[in-house]
């Protein structure tokens, strides 16, 4: 008996152009996968981005223009801190101008207002840093024979062209004799007043590991101007090196002077720098930026920053527009009711004793601050309370009770300026008399 087999017919030369396909080298590399762990690396899945807040939605404080010519670490975005000496007076603000195709909803904005020197003298410098929790930077596995290259991708703009340093710093060790590194790197903002994309990559530090239980990880830098002190000053000089060093070896230069390329940004009031869609990742390519739900974004900058009697760090259109009010950048929280910050009880010595259970844990003890949103510069220690339930009287905030505080609840202690009484029950919100909108922060920044 004869068996017939019948196959489906084919055009050889189809079949040869599909081994032609234009699979590209990374899809080749993909090809070569010999293992589930190697195919993840190298589609770069899972969660990449390190750092927090790098679309700069999350602005607990609100869009403020807090004005500063010394450190400063609570106005702008969450998270972002900015110093500057010599260099003029700035302001730090979340702002609307983003990249053209529009990925992000908001962006820091950095703006002069008051210039300095004509030219930066030798110690002058003005940078922004982000620092990272040392808990969250086990992948890159500094210190051993798998140290990983780390990449860093951001979006800028600038009135202002020319060089500005952009430094990953390993401050793991609260000793700089020891284990501070720093890997300098420079970019150029090429075209004025216009969104222009950079990334940059550094090699894993082999020499010393990164303490993992301490509070500082990763530092990303952006240094935007500096005198010669802090400046580099010679292509030939370690500054310039594309690996790692000890940080005294490079006596804290990690900017570009003006004399050798970088901005003199002090100059005039016309100047600003603006970016966003910061991502810090593992690995040796930038990969698009990775986006978050506003929620888990907001409870990761929580961890480090929260207020206290304010409806900050609400979704976007939670806020009143009084454009009118300069002070907090036109912005200002609902004014129907009070924002309670806590309630406890009044003690004999006149003290009144809050509680706050905070709905994130934050990363250590926090410190606090009076915050008041009409007024960022001058804030007014005066806010409502009431007690016996029904009296009522203005109190300052005095200090957090350190003996009953923990990173999950929060005593404060409020100077009602008399003695109001025995052991009463007693609230305090965020809203007095004169109806100013001032509130508490928690900070336990790095």
């Amino acid at each position: 008996m004869t068996v017939r087999i019948q196959k489906p017919t084919f055009t050889l030369r189809d079949k040869i152009n599909q081994l032609d396909l234009p699979i590209g080298e990374h899809g080749l590399e993909l090809l070569k996968a010999r293992t589930p762990e190697e195919t993840f690396k190298l589609a770069r899945a899972g969660r990449r981005r390190m750092n927090a807040n790098g679309d700069m939605r999350i602005c607990q404080t609100a869009a403020t223009s807090k004005q500063f010519n010394s450190p400063i670490n609570t106005a702008g975005p969450d998270l972002y801190q900015h110093y500057v000496s010599g260099v003029g007076t700035w302001t730090a603000s979340q702002d609307n101008d983003v990249p053209y195709h529009r990925e992000f909803a908001k962006s820091i904005k950095l703006q002069c207002v008051a210039t300095d020197t004509a030219y930066p003298n030798a110690a002058d410098y003005f940078y922004s840093l982000y620092r990272m929790e040392a808990v969250d930077c086990w992948r890159v596995q500094y210190g051993t024979a798998y140290a990983q290259p780390v990449s860093v991708s951001f979006w800028i703009k600038s009135n202002k062209t020319g060089l500005i340093g952009v430094n990953l710093e390993n401050e793991s060790n609260e000793d700089p004799n020891t284990h501070d590194r720093v890997c300098p790197r420079t970019v150029m903002i090429e075209k004025p007043n216009t969104w222009e994309f950079k990334t940059l990559t550094y090699p894993g530090d082999y020499k010393y590991t990164m303490d993992y239980y301490t509070a500082k990880g990763l530092v990303l830098e952006f240094f935007w101007t500096a005198g010669s002190t802090n400046g580099n000053d010679d292509a030939n000089k370690p500054e310039h090196k594309l690996n790692w060093d000890d940080y005294l070896t490079h006596n804290g230069r990690r900017g570009v002077s003006p004399a050798y390329g970088g901005i003199n940004f002090g100059d005039s009031t016309s100047n600003y720098i603006s970016y966003t869609g910061v991502q810090v990742e593992v690995g040796d390519a930038p990969t698009p930026f990775e986006h978050r739900d506003y929620a888990e974004e907001l409870a990761l900058c929580m961890r480090r920053v929260q207020v206290l009697g304010a409806q900050y760090g609400m979704a976007p259109g939670a806020y009143e527009i009084d454009p009118s009010n300069t002070n907090s950048g036109g912005y200002i929280p609902p004014q129907n009711g009070y924002n309670v910050i806590g309630r406890g009880w009044t003690r004999s010595s006149g003290v009144f004793q809050t509680m706050t259970f905070l709905p994130v844990s934050m990363r250590g003890m926090p410190s606090a601050s009076v915050y008041d949103f009409d007024d960022v510069n001058s804030p007014s220690n005066s806010f409502y309370s009431q007690y016996n339930g029904t009296s009522t009287q203005n109190v300052t905030f005095s200090a957090i009770n350190a003996a009953g505080s923990s990173t999950h609840a929060i005593w404060l202690d409020w100077n009602p300026g008399s003695n109001a009484g025995s052991v009463t029950p007693v609230h305090v919100a965020s809203r007095n008399s004169s109806a100013r909108r001032n509130s508490i922060v928690l900070s336990a920044s790095i």
